[in-house]
């Protein structure tokens, strides 16, 4: 029962179905959600304020890499296959960003590399 939590911006597009997918880290323990298991979808999780978005099926989980300096991600692997920059802008927003800049500088915060998946639903 893979349960995902989502930062309140993020909300409103998991609830309408514009955010389809999701990026997360690698889990330590090494479990991934599999191809049409059931994802549960919240915001506010560990609080009062939590509701859940959505129940999806997981459709995909794709490998993801990003590395660069401190400030930025400057390369994108997706499933072994590194990233055009107009690609990257399309996974920025697919994922719920305004484009890939804001997306580069987000995944950069807590340090690269940024080894995970893309689950998508």
């Amino acid at each position: 029962m893979p349960a995902y939590n989502f930062q309140s911006r993020f909300a409103p597009l998991v609830k309408s179905g514009r955010k389809r997918q999701t990026i997360r880290r690698k889990r330590k323990d090494g479990r991934v959600p599999k191809v049409f298991d059931p994802l549960y979808l919240y915001t506010g999780q560990r609080t009062k304020h939590c509701r859940r978005l959505r129940v999806s099926k997981c459709r995909a989980v794709l490998p993801i890499t990003m590395t660069g300096g401190k400030l930025a991600v400057s390369c994108v692997t997706v499933n072994g296959r590194s990233l055009p920059h107009h690609e990257c802008e399309w996974l920025a927003k697919a994922d719920g960003f305004r484009d890939w800049e804001e997306m580069r500088h987000w995944f950069a915060k807590p340090g690269l590399p940024f080894h995970g998946h893309i689950i998508l639903w």
